[in-house]
Parts: C-alpha cells; sequence; structure tokens
C-alpha cells in the first residue's frame, strides 16, 4: 500500500505534509490520537445578511452577539499543514466558495463533539442517537445487522462513555462515532467497480467526475442528498504521486447553504489504492454543534490585511514570508474534535520559500505552500483577536 493509501484510511488529510483529522482506520482500535488540524461538517440553513462590507460603511453591532474568543490552533503531532503542488494553478479543494459571493454573514457553533483532553475521542451523541444511525444505515443499505460491538471510554469508569458502535452485517459493516460520523466498510476490503469507474490516484477529471455521479447514485438512499455535487481534490507527495480524493457534497443552488454543506457535511468515497471501493465515510457537523449566532464576516481583502499584519493561526514552521508569497485564498471552517468552537477563517496557501524536497528521489520542482489561517469574523465580535508569536504546531 503507498503512503497516501494509508492517510486515506487515516483520514489524515492530504500528503504532502500530515494535515488534520479526527478519523482513524475503519475496523482497528483508536489510539485516539489526532495529528495536524484542520479540515474537513453541517448541513445548515443560509445565513441571515447585514449589508455590511458591500456598502463599505460598517454598520451598527448587532445585539445579542457574544464576542467570540478565537481558540487556539489545535496542536499536531507531526509535520505542519502544508501542500506540495508544481504549481499554484493546481491548489483545489472542491470548495464551491468564490471572492464574488455575497456572503455578509455566517453561523458560529460551540462543537458539542470537542475532546478538551486532547486526545480527540469522539464525543457528542447519546447511545440511543448513534444506534438509531446505525439501524438507519443499516436499512437504507438494505444489509441486516448481525452483531453490534460497542467501543467505550478506554478506562474504567462505572459507566464508561460510549465513542463507537461496530455493527457486523451480511455484507461489510457500519462504524457509528460518538460525533455523528458514519463509516461503511465494504467487504473484502474493496470491492471492484463496474467498467469504466475507477477511484484511482491518477483519474482523469473525466473519470473522477463519472465515477462519483456513479456512485452518488448507487448508494442514493445512504447519503440522501438533495442534489450530490461531485468534488475531487488532492496533493502530491514528495516524490510527485498525486492522492486523489473522491466526495459528494449537497447543492441547493443557494450560495451560502452549498459553502456549508461543502464545509460541513460531505460524503467520501476511499478507494484502496487499486481503483476499489474500499469503505464509505459520512460526516455531518450538524448533529453535534449548538449554534451561537450568524456573525458579520470580513472581506478576503481584509483578511489579507490581517494576515499581512500579523493577524494569523499557522502550524507551519515559519511566519509568513510577504505578500508576494500569497498564492490563494478560500474561505473555510475548521472542524473537528480539537475544535472548540466552529468559526469561519480566510485559509491562505502562501509559497514557503524554505521549504524544498529534498533528498533522494524527491522531485525538486514541488514547491510547498502553507496554511495561514486569519478568523473571517468582523473586529468588533473578535474579544481577543490572534497575534502571531512565532509559535507553531
Amino acid at each position: 500500500m503507498r503512503g497516501h493509501d494509508l492517510l486515506d484510511k487515516m483520514e489524515l488529510a492530504d500528503p504532502a505534509f500530515v494535515e488534520a483529522a479526527d478519523a482513524q482506520p475503519p475496523g482497528k482500535r483508536r489510539s485516539w490520537v489526532r495529528w495536524g488540524a484542520v479540515a474537513a461538517a453541517l448541513c445548515l440553513v443560509a445565513a441571515g445578511a447585514f449589508s455590511l462590507w458591500r456598502t463599505g460603511e460598517r454598520q451598527p453591532v448587532q445585539t445579542g452577539l457574544e464576542p467570540i474568543s478565537i481558540p487556539d490552533l489545535p496542536k499536531g503531532g507531526m509535520g505542519f499543514e502544508g501542500y506540495l503542488y508544481y504549481d499554484a494553478s493546481q491548489i483545489c479543494t472542491g470548495n464551491p466558495w468564490r471572492t464574488d459571493m455575497e456572503l455578509d454573514t455566517l453561523p458560529v457553533y460551540r462543537n458539542k463533539a470537542y475532546d478538551a483532553s486532547g486526545a480527540g475521542v469522539p464525543r457528542g451523541l447519546s447511545p440511543e442517537d448513534m444506534q438509531a444511525l446505525l439501524e438507519s444505515a443499516a436499512d437504507a443499505l438494505g444489509v441486516e445487522i448481525i452483531s453490534v460491538e460497542t467501543i467505550t471510554e478506554p478506562k474504567d469508569d462505572v459507566n464508561p462513555a460510549v465513542l463507537e458502535l461496530h455493527g457486523a452485517t451480511d455484507n461489510g459493516s457500519i462504524e457509528i462515532e460518538a460525533d455523528g460520523h458514519i463509516i461503511y466498510n465494504l467487504p473484502d476490503e474493496g470491492v471492484q467497480l463496474p467498467d469504466g469507474y475507477t477511484l484511482a490516484d491518477d483519474a482523469t477529471e473525466e473519470e473522477a467526475q463519472a465515477v462519483l455521479a456513479y456512485l452518488a447514485d448507487r448508494y442514493a438512499a445512504l447519503i440522501h442528498m438533495e442534489a450530490p455535487v461531485p468534488i475531487t481534490w488532492g496533493a502530491y507527495n514528495a516524490y510527485g504521486d498525486y492522492g486523489r480524493k473522491y466526495g459528494v457534497y449537497d447543492g441547493s443552488g443557494d450560495d451560502t447553504a452549498d459553502f456549508l454543506n461543502h464545509q460541513f457535511r460531505r460524503v467520501s468515497f476511499v478507494s484502496n489504492g487499486d481503483g476499489e471501493l474500499w469503505f464509505i465515510r459520512m460526516q455531518d457537523w450538524q448533529l453535534v454543534a449548538e449554534k451561537v449566532g450568524d456573525y458579520p464576516i470580513i472581506s478576503p481583502e481584509e483578511a489579507e490585511e490581517r494576515l499581512l499584519t500579523g493577524h494569523y493561526q499557522t502550524s507551519v514552521p515559519y511566519a509568513m514570508p510577504g505578500e508576494e508569497y500569497v498564492a490563494k485564498v478560500e474561505l473555510v471552517y475548521r472542524t473537528g474534535r480539537l475544535e472548540e468552537m466552529l468559526i469561519p477563517y480566510y485559509r491562505f496557501y502562501v509559497l514557503l520559500p524554505e521549504e524544498k524536497t529534498v533528498g533522494e528521489g524527491r522531485d525538486s520542482r514541488l514547491q510547498c505552500y502553507g496554511a495561514y489561517y486569519v478568523p473571517a469574523i468582523a473586529a468588533e465580535y473578535i474579544a481577543d483577536m490572534p497575534l502571531y508569536d512565532g509559535h507553531f504546531n
């Protein structure tokens, strides 16, 4: 198995450097360690609108919105959030956000899946809710549950918390995690797709779109989306191998709803490295999120001003090198079990001149782009604006 195949199985992010992920390999015992910090959701209603930045005049602060303390960037165990590409034009995450979107406000949530211990243990749902999800998934897949194994808190409590339910079925297995994630493991660690369809890393964009359309239709009852939008994204490893990821999100035609669906409620179809379907992972952070309110957000231009004055967070071991190194920006939420609050950020991809791909067999033409996060909330609503102090990871 290639290195990035293993990362897919662990649901660590792109294979350039180890990025964020909460998920561990399906069917395995967890050590509950989370490497890195990201990306990753909710299917939410459209946010309310303020006319704040379109008119160029700042409106009065909305009453009833509490100031938000921006949480520290969760600390990872190795590497930093960086991506390898031959050119900045290859940076693509499938994010439907565009700079011309009329997004004046976005919701902020308290994350009930937050694990204050820092171990990345899944939390949020009751055992009864998890059982209901298991039964619903089995019904949608048309499989019969043969047995259920309960995974509890790894310590001797009188009433240990239920972290997962593992349901063995007559055609694969279903895992339900306490943060609402559903994993369907296909039998025999991979099922060959019909002729003409592949989940290979070297698939063309046309092949990727075709297989995602097929899988969205094949598993429509399970993913339960009105209008699944296929997305494919990835990055290179240091040896020039591309790791392609496959997924869908629900598209409604509304800019705000589409963006939030992509950030919070996605389905991933994961390959075993041979182009076969290994498992399906469904995430829905709406199940474990408590809405705080709809907050005014700043423009990308204002976010870049914050970036250039040091008001950012990063796991990259270098200070932001300068405006000329900014390659791309996108609006995102950081999600995961180590995020206490679910807050919109602008993520800047910055070329790192200090990073070189050196060593035997490595492709020196690759360039490393580090991730720098700037809170997207208007300054009036931020209790403690982050300021880079040289600390990373």
